[in-house]
């Protein structure tokens, strides 16, 4: 017995004809055209995206720095402003996060437990005490990103706390430095 939902042209009853064929290549060379100027966007916006932050990151700070402004406002009345922010990347999580314990400041350490489906009864055990209920769980901790960046910040004494430690004292598995951020207002 023939499955009804199977199109004709599969089952050899009905040919596709020359037309369909026509139209199926044409959609398929315009998908694939398309395909290859997304990719030449993509590939463009790339592009522009380094020479804007080129920009923002250090020809207008490098200008504004040869004069001693970090601010100035322009004849068209904008308003340019040069800050310093920090970039952070941390290569071994488990030594960050054992830095942070050592330090008494992991309660910027943000844990996740995950559990496969429950019974409202596994439910409530886990809620009332998770780690008594002897179910197979997952955890994961984790800092923010925007935690991390604020830590460090404080850490090295970007803003109003005084510094704790330099970048250069900073540990092999933090890599920290400071751009500028231009903005135009």
């Amino acid at each position: 017995m023939e499955n009804s939902a199977t199109p004709d042209f599969l089952t050899g009853k009905d040919e596709m004809s020359g037309n369909v064929l026509e139209e199926l290549q044409a959609k398929v060379d315009k998908f694939l055209s398309v395909s290859a100027e997304v990719e030449e966007a993509e590939a463009s916006l790339k592009e522009l995206k380094k020479v804007k932050n080129r920009f923002s990151e250090e020809e207008i700070p490098n200008l504004l720095k040869q004069y001693g402004l970090s601010e100035i406002r322009l004849a068209n009345k904008q308003k340019v402003i040069v800050t310093e922010d920090l970039s952070v990347s941390i290569s071994n999580n488990f030594e960050f996060h054992k830095f942070l314990r050592d330090r008494k400041h992991d309660d910027i350490i943000k844990s996740t437990f995950s559990f496969g489906k429950l019974s409202h009864d596994d439910y409530t055990k886990v809620a009332d005490a998770i780690d008594t209920t002897g179910l197979d769980f997952e955890a994961t901790d984790k800092v923010e990103a925007p935690t991390r960046k604020k830590y460090f910040k404080e850490l090295i004494g970007m803003g109003e706390s005084a510094p704790e430690m330099t970048l250069a004292e900073l540990p092999e598995w933090a890599k920290a430095f400071v751009i500028k951020k231009t903005k135009i207002k």
